[in-house]
C-alpha cells in the first residue's frame, strides 16, 4: 500500500519506494528512524532577516531523507525543542 510519493507500507513496515529501506513498523513515526539535517530559515532563503527581531521561539527546516538511498522523503517548518511530527497514521 503507498502511504506517499515515496514510502509504502509493507508486510506491516514503512519501507522506502525508491530502494526498500525498512524504517519502522507502521504504526511507528518513520521520522524518528529517517536520517535528518536541520538547518536556518536564512540558509534555506526562507528569511532575509534574524530570527530574533521577529519571533519570540526559534523555528527551524527540517529535512528527513531514507538512510539507504538518501531521498529527500518530508520537510518541517518546526520549532526548534519540537519532536518531529507524526504527520502519516494508519488508524
Amino acid at each position: 500500500m503507498r502511504l506517499d510519493e515515496y514510502l509504502n507500507i509493507e508486510s506491516d513496515k514503512i519501507v522506502c519506494r525508491k530502494c526498500g529501506h525498512v524504517f519502522c513498523g507502521k504504526h511507528d513515526n518513520y521520522k524518528l528512524h529517517a536520517a535528518e539535517i536541520e538547518r536556518e530559515f536564512t540558509d534555506v532563503g526562507l528569511l532575509r532577516r534574524p530570527q530574533s527581531e521577529l519571533m519570540d521561539r526559534r523555528i527551524v527546516f527540517r529535512q528527513y531523507f531514507c538512510p539507504g538511498c538518501f531521498t529527500n522523503i518530508e520537510n518541517d517548518t518546526i520549532l526548534d525543542d519540537a519532536q518531529p511530527l507524526h504527520d502519516k497514521q494508519l488508524a
